[in-house]
Protein backbone atom coordinates (compact mmCIF):
# COMPACT_ATOMS: atom_id res chain seq x y z
CA UNK A 1 0.00 0.00 0.00
CA UNK A 2 1.39 3.69 -0.66
CA UNK A 3 0.24 7.27 0.11
CA UNK A 4 -0.80 7.42 -3.59
CA UNK A 5 -3.38 4.29 -3.33
CA UNK A 6 -4.30 5.67 -0.17
CA UNK A 7 -5.05 9.15 -1.86
CA UNK A 8 -2.93 10.87 1.49
CA UNK A 9 -0.60 13.01 -0.87
CA UNK A 10 -1.69 16.51 -1.19
CA UNK A 11 -3.15 17.32 -3.91
CA UNK A 12 -1.33 20.83 -4.37
CA UNK A 13 1.98 20.42 -6.51
CA UNK A 14 3.96 21.78 -4.00
CA UNK A 15 7.25 20.64 -4.85
CA UNK A 16 6.59 21.24 -8.60
CA UNK A 17 10.08 22.40 -10.03
CA UNK A 18 12.25 21.88 -6.80
CA UNK A 19 14.18 18.93 -8.63
CA UNK A 20 14.87 21.57 -11.62
CA UNK A 21 17.25 24.51 -8.97
CA UNK A 22 17.83 21.84 -6.10
CA UNK A 23 19.67 18.69 -6.16
CA UNK A 24 19.94 17.19 -2.87
CA UNK A 25 23.10 14.94 -1.66
CA UNK A 26 27.00 16.13 -2.25
CA UNK A 27 27.14 15.28 -5.51
CA UNK A 28 24.40 18.08 -6.10
CA UNK A 29 26.12 20.21 -3.50
CA UNK A 30 29.72 20.43 -5.36
CA UNK A 31 27.69 20.95 -9.01
CA UNK A 32 25.88 23.89 -7.16
CA UNK A 33 29.21 25.46 -6.21
CA UNK A 34 31.07 24.74 -9.21
CA UNK A 35 28.02 26.65 -11.17
CA UNK A 36 28.45 29.59 -8.67
CA UNK A 37 32.07 30.01 -8.13
CA UNK A 38 32.36 30.14 -12.57
CA UNK A 39 29.07 31.90 -12.87
CA UNK A 40 27.85 34.06 -10.75
CA UNK A 41 30.62 34.54 -8.00
CA UNK A 42 32.50 37.78 -9.44
CA UNK A 43 28.94 39.69 -9.37
CA UNK A 44 27.98 38.52 -6.39
CA UNK A 45 28.11 42.15 -4.19
CA UNK A 46 25.55 43.51 -6.78
CA UNK A 47 23.62 40.68 -7.31
CA UNK A 48 23.07 38.90 -4.58
CA UNK A 49 19.61 41.41 -3.74
CA UNK A 50 18.95 41.12 -7.23
CA UNK A 51 15.75 38.48 -7.59
CA UNK A 52 15.94 38.98 -11.36
CA UNK A 53 19.42 37.90 -11.41
CA UNK A 54 20.53 34.67 -10.71
CA UNK A 55 23.56 36.38 -7.87
CA UNK A 56 23.10 33.78 -4.81
CA UNK A 57 25.01 31.16 -4.08
CA UNK A 58 21.96 28.83 -3.39
CA UNK A 59 24.82 27.00 -1.21
CA UNK A 60 22.25 27.15 1.71
CA UNK A 61 20.71 24.15 2.16
CA UNK A 62 23.89 22.16 1.36
CA UNK A 63 25.71 23.87 3.98
CA UNK A 64 22.92 22.77 6.43
CA UNK A 65 22.64 19.51 5.52
CA UNK A 66 26.46 19.05 6.06
CA UNK A 67 26.39 17.92 2.04
CA UNK A 68 29.67 20.41 1.56
CA UNK A 69 31.47 22.02 3.96
CA UNK A 70 32.13 26.05 4.48
CA UNK A 71 35.89 25.05 4.72
CA UNK A 72 35.53 23.64 0.63
CA UNK A 73 33.16 26.26 -0.32
CA UNK A 74 36.12 28.97 1.10
CA UNK A 75 38.85 27.86 -0.89
CA UNK A 76 36.80 27.36 -4.10
CA UNK A 77 35.76 30.98 -3.92
CA UNK A 78 39.88 31.32 -3.17
CA UNK A 79 40.38 29.65 -6.25
CA UNK A 80 38.25 31.53 -8.30
CA UNK A 81 39.75 34.76 -6.80
CA UNK A 82 43.28 33.70 -7.65
CA UNK A 83 41.87 33.56 -11.49
CA UNK A 84 39.92 36.72 -11.43
CA UNK A 85 41.36 39.65 -9.30
CA UNK A 86 38.69 41.95 -9.87
CA UNK A 87 36.41 39.47 -8.34
CA UNK A 88 38.13 40.93 -5.30
CA UNK A 89 35.12 43.07 -3.23
CA UNK A 90 32.62 40.28 -4.95
CA UNK A 91 34.61 37.43 -3.13
CA UNK A 92 35.06 39.80 -0.09
CA UNK A 93 31.58 40.07 0.46
CA UNK A 94 30.36 36.27 0.30
CA UNK A 95 33.83 35.25 2.37
CA UNK A 96 32.48 37.39 5.04
CA UNK A 97 28.93 36.07 4.88
CA UNK A 98 30.01 32.68 5.01
CA UNK A 99 31.93 33.65 7.95
CA UNK A 100 28.92 34.77 9.42
CA UNK A 101 27.03 32.19 9.43
CA UNK A 102 29.34 29.75 10.85
CA UNK A 103 29.56 32.43 13.54
CA UNK A 104 26.12 32.81 14.12
CA UNK A 105 25.89 28.38 13.83
CA UNK A 106 28.66 28.79 16.56
CA UNK A 107 26.43 31.06 19.07
CA UNK A 108 23.15 29.08 18.54
CA UNK A 109 25.18 25.58 19.26
CA UNK A 110 27.37 26.76 22.46
CA UNK A 111 24.83 29.17 23.75
CA UNK A 112 21.66 27.36 22.18
CA UNK A 113 19.44 29.74 25.02
CA UNK A 114 20.30 32.59 22.76
CA UNK A 115 17.45 32.11 20.67
CA UNK A 116 15.02 33.54 24.22
CA UNK A 117 17.28 34.97 25.74
CA UNK A 118 20.09 37.16 25.98
CA UNK A 119 23.97 36.36 25.43
CA UNK A 120 24.62 38.63 28.34
CA UNK A 121 22.44 37.73 31.03
CA UNK A 122 22.91 41.50 32.67
CA UNK A 123 20.65 42.23 29.22
CA UNK A 124 17.78 40.45 30.04
CA UNK A 125 16.74 43.14 32.45
CA UNK A 126 17.33 45.63 30.47
CA UNK A 127 14.69 48.77 31.22
CA UNK A 128 12.72 48.53 27.18
CA UNK A 129 10.36 51.28 26.63
CA UNK A 130 7.23 50.26 25.72
CA UNK A 131 6.02 53.29 23.59
CA UNK A 132 3.95 53.13 21.01
CA UNK A 133 3.86 56.76 19.79
CA UNK A 134 7.79 56.80 20.27
CA UNK A 135 8.15 53.65 17.78
CA UNK A 136 6.28 55.39 14.98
Amino acid sequence: MTLRSLRLEPHIDWDGGFSAVWTPGEAGARKQLERFVNGPLPDYQEDRNRPDRPGSSRLSPHLHFGEVSPRRVWHAAKRRLARTRSARKSVDTFLSEIGWREFAHHLLWHFPDTVDKPLRSEFAKFPWRRDRRMLE
